[in-house]
């Protein structure tokens, strides 16, 4: 569906979306419906089908800003490093709770579509950063695992300091994760 640009337009899409989260945090998304979403948003039900064919074609547009959003953060120049690229991440994460905890902790594995979507992107530039730094022409199928491994572990651990209603302080958690990225580094590098 196309996708309306004016004022008007993008404030409804911004109220339907901060509606959107809030129900998504609190049900599955089979369970939301759109009069709850047009009521919380505060719009008319016609409003909603101005924009959005159903409550999945906007959680669809709903998943690409937060793609969207990510990608626009890591491809900041100013990351030169894997430490300041995964702590845009977790600045992003604890800016974002409510969208964080959809992303991360609302699906039992690494099912969802977005995360999913998310992983691959960031195991892609996992690779094309080692192929940088170390000038490699092929990745080997041991720095594929590395990759997968360095990737799903950084996730799981933000998975886990939601679950933990953010427990850890930020900073001691970017220590951790520095230490924990140094290990897998130096065992990448001396294979």
């Amino acid at each position: 569906m196309d996708r309306k640009t004016d004022r008007r337009s993008v404030k409804t899409q911004r109220a339907l979306k901060k509606a959107f989260a809030a129900l998504l945090n609190q049900k599955p998304l089979k369970n939301i419906t759109v009069k709850e979403l047009t009521d919380l948003a505060d719009i008319h039900r016609a409003t909603f089908y101005t924009h959005y064919e159903d409550v999945l074609d906007l959680y669809r547009d709903f998943e690409n800003d937060i793609f969207e959003n990510l990608t626009h953060i890591f491809e900041d120049p100013s990351l030169s490093s894997y430490q300041s690229f995964y702590n845009a991440l977790l600045d992003y994460v604890q800016d974002n709770p409510i969208i964080a905890k959809i992303l991360f902790s609302n699906s039992e594995n690494f099912s969802s579509p977005l995360l999913q979507k998310l992983l691959d992107y960031l195991i892609t530039a996992c690779k094309k950063v080692w192929s940088e730094e170390n000038n490699l022409t092929e990745i080997t199928t041991e720095l594929e695992y590395f990759a997968h491994y360095r990737i799903h572990g950084i996730i799981a651990i933000i998975r886990h300091w939601i679950c933990c209603d953010y427990s850890m302080p930020l900073d001691e958690l970017k220590i951790l994760i520095a230490k924990l990225d140094a290990t897998v580094d130096s065992l990448m590098l001396n294979n």
